[in-house]
């Protein structure tokens, strides 16, 4: 009995040896002009955070590996802040003048931690913010994405020319992250705010409805001078299988409220890679920025030019008005769907439940339509189309649009 308790007495201690020496992950660093530089990093399922206070903190660096691939030189864990109690996964954090905010997945759980002197001290624990359906990693298109819970301090004075605080909801806290709230497949984009910094937050806002339960997904923040929040992630809302990509980029001038919504890649849609996932290559930059995450699908801007706007919601209207559909239809005993195009067209019509993210009924696919007025009509026994509420969507030149069918 003693002789086989040696060997596994040897593995443990050699897991707990291997865990020990577990280089830290580079995650991330912000700067400003009061705090300097700071840097978050995780080890061992452990959120830590470090401010070097000298020259002297750097004398014996460890080596950080970064997400990108390569390294960075920063420095001793041992004076490091641990942040979790809890077992933490892809944290983040954003700094406000002397305010430090960080939170990470802990299972299915976004756990929140802050800072108001400077890192100094921390809240004695971690604060629950949300319990999610998804955790810190889901798969698409058989790719799997690190669920980042994104934190973005509003108005820090960093953000402004000669450290003026201009704008609206200045000091705001935002954070977005994806869940599957309603059915695994059903993949949508959330934000909450805190005012206060991170006492109170805002209910969950839903920023990437559409009622057709395609995912919408593995999102990013960025904010201007004004306080326009910009908020872009993929999206398959526009594809009936789903296969296919955009990227939406989702802007708010009223501090994450209201949004609206542009498709900037280009015209045709792309399909997933893996070098597309979150951490590999991409940051939405507020100035003259290019998607390298998107590799040939690339869209260069300066966000805070509104002819950019003006140009994409041209696009849009374009694409809207090519197809004209009534917002509502009656069910009735002959459900008869009117169009118009301004040119022929082919068309991909299909039918959902707004509350049911399993019911889909194909009607027709990539069915030709001539310029001008058509109509076609619901089998609502070959449907199987019982007496409620539905959603018609009709695909049609890399985008949709969709009717509600409403039981009066």
């Amino acid at each position: 009995m003693v002789f086989r308790l040696i060997p596994l007495f040897f593995l443990l201690a050699a897991q707990q040896l291997m865990m020990a020496q577990e280089e830290p992950h580079y995650i991330k660093f912000e700067t400003n002009s009061v705090l300097g530089t700071v840097y978050l990093f995780e080890q061992n399922d452990t959120a830590y955070y470090y401010r070097p206070l000298n020259d002297s903190d750097v004398a014996k660096p460890y080596r950080y590996v970064q997400e990108r691939g390569g390294t960075i030189d920063i420095y001793p864990e041992n004076k490091a802040i641990r942040l979790s109690k809890t077992k933490a996964a892809n944290p983040t954090f954003c700094i406000d003048s002397n305010n430090i905010y960080a939170c990470w997945f802990s299972g299915r759980d976004i756990m929140f931690q802050r800072s108001t002197d400077g890192g100094r001290t921390f809240l004695p624990e971690e604060k629950l913010l949300i319990s999610t359906k998804l955790g810190s990693e889901y798969t698409v298109d058989s790719i799997a994405f690190k669920n980042r819970p994104i934190l973005l301090c509003g108005f820090g004075e960093d953000l402004y020319a000669n450290g003026e605080l201009t704008g609206k909801f200045r000091h705001r806290i935002y954070l977005c992250w994806t869940d599957a709230k309603y059915s695994p497949q059903d993949m949508d984009v959330f934000l909450m705010y805190s005012d206060d910094q991170g006492q109170n937050w805002t209910e969950p806002i839903l920023v990437s409805y559409y009622p057709n339960h395609k995912a919408q997904f593995d999102a990013d923040l960025a904010i201007d001078y004004r306080g326009f929040l910009y908020l872009h992630y993929f999206d398959k809302k526009n594809y009936p299988d789903g296969r296919s990509t955009d990227v939406t980029l989702a802007v708010s001038k009223n501090g994450g409220l209201k949004f609206d919504y542009y498709k900037i890649n280009n015209e045709e849609p792309f399909q997933l890679a893996p070098e597309h996932v979150h951490y590999i290559n991409y940051k939405l930059e507020l100035d003259a920025y290019t998607y390298d995450r998107y590799h040939s699908y690339h869209y260069s801007a300066d966000l805070n030019n509104d002819s950019i706007y003006a140009a994409c919601d041209r696009e849009f209207m374009a694409a809207q008005n090519f197809l004209q559909l009534p917002k509502t239809v009656p069910f009735s005993r002959k459900i008869a769907i009117p169009i118009e195009l301004q040119d022929a067209t082919t068309i991909t019509a299909v039918i959902t439940k707004p509350l049911d993210p399993y019911f889909e009924k194909r009607v027709f696919t990539e069915k030709k339509f001539p310029k001008g007025k058509s109509k076609f009509v619901l089998n609502k026994k070959e449907l199987g189309l019982k007496k409620g509420n539905y959603t018609l969507f009709l695909y049609y030149n890399y985008t949709s649009k969709f009717a509600w069918i409403i039981d009066q």
